[in-house]
């Protein structure tokens, strides 16, 4: 009887760090699942980009990584969506999100 009880915890414990680490996971990388949105904020872009790669200058304080274009079943728009990061005076990132491209 104890040793069912012990896999019992021990199932529930797996479970639950699965579903933590699945929520913090999600709630860090909100915006894409391959950029990590609590890291990214306050960071500078050559920081950013040592990390990430290289990413598209769009204007002063703005830069941008390419997602994907949207080829939907339903409807597809054909635009090409991208990860942007608003920097501040100082080149810090204050603001990410999803978004077309510009002028698109």
């Amino acid at each position: 009887m104890k040793k069912k009880n012990q896999t019992k915890a021990i199932v529930l414990i797996v479970f639950v760090s699965i579903l933590l680490f699945a929520t913090i996971f999600y709630l860090s990388h909100r915006t894409y699942y391959a950029y990590n949105d609590w890291w990214i904020q306050g960071k500078s872009m050559e920081q950013v980009e040592a990390r990430y790669g290289k990413s598209k200058e769009c204007s002063r304080n703005l830069r941008a990584y390419f997602l994907y274009r949207d080829n939907g079943a339903v409807m597809p728009s054909q635009q090409e969506i991208y990860y942007y990061m608003q920097l501040d005076e100082n080149g810090k990132v204050i603001k990410v999100y999803k978004g077309i491209a510009l002028g698109g």
